[in-house]
């Protein structure tokens, strides 16, 4: 755990053994009695100011770790339109917000999911609020219908510096800047051919990606003085197709 930044004044105090004129001057003590044998070198005035200071570290339980909060609102428009001979045409439009301070504190959904945006510990665990902005699973646009979809992942920022706030002041995540729309033709097509009464086959081919569109990678996010700064390298999308067949008797 971190030192409470309400010591962050100390300085490069914090780095002196706890044992040290200086820092006894200052006024600190030892938390308990073996502190500087328990701890050796790392017996320092920042690690005795820690919560738990006999422990050098203390983890939030990884992948299982599930605190935070989240909010989720949507707006959701569908449409069913069901033709002769068993054709249905079925579209849908979602509008919706997805707040958290909980990316940081799941590492698999921002390192996985969220291809490594927003992944990291909280900077402040004395004060969650400020982790709280635009999750990495927002997605703020979604279109389905028969013919494709359109999606909008979360583009990454970086969180301003001023000397008046030594963790900024910005969000995690802008909504303002977002990733590079995917959009996505898939088509099926299946017919039931009946043999028997008591036996058929259901024939299935399934086309993803229809046209081979493509999603361009998001931009390369290394610092302002770097001549890749900005710079996609790739993009992700490929056709794939697959026929199944299933007999029923």
């Amino acid at each position: 755990m971190q030192v409470d930044p309400r010591h962050a004044s100390l300085g490069a105090l914090l780095n002196r053994r706890i044992s040290d004129p200086t820092v006894i001057a200052a006024g600190f003590r030892a938390p308990f009695a073996n502190f500087e044998q328990l701890l050796g070198t790392q017996a320092t005035l920042g690690q005795a100011l820690r919560i738990f200071p006999q422990y050098t570290g203390v983890t939030t339980g990884g992948m299982m770790n599930h605190s935070g909060n989240s909010t989720y609102h949507a707006a959701i428009i569908k449409v069913t339109k069901r033709f002769s001979g068993g054709l249905t045409l079925l579209g849908s439009y979602t509008w919706s917000k997805l707040l958290t301070d909980a990316d940081s504190s799941e590492p698999w959904i921002a390192g996985v999911v969220g291809a490594g945006v927003g992944a990291g510990s909280a900077q402040n665990h004395y004060n969650r609020a400020p982790e709280k902005s635009y999750g990495v699973l927002d997605r703020r646009q979604r279109v389905r219908s028969g013919q494709g979809q359109l999606l909008q992942p979360v583009f990454f920022t970086g969180r301003t510096n001023p000397f008046a706030d030594p963790f900024g002041n910005a969000p995690r995540l802008l909504g303002a800047t977002r990733m590079f729309p995917t959009i996505r033709t898939n088509i099926a097509v299946a017919r039931k051919i009946r043999f028997k009464e008591r036996v058929s086959a259901d024939l299935r081919l399934d086309v993803f990606d229809l046209w081979n569109q493509k999603t361009w990678n998001r931009p390369s996010s290394q610092d302002l003085s770097s001549n890749q700064f900005g710079v996609i390298t790739g993009a992700s999308g490929n056709r794939n197709m697959q026929i199944g067949l299933k007999l029923q008797f």
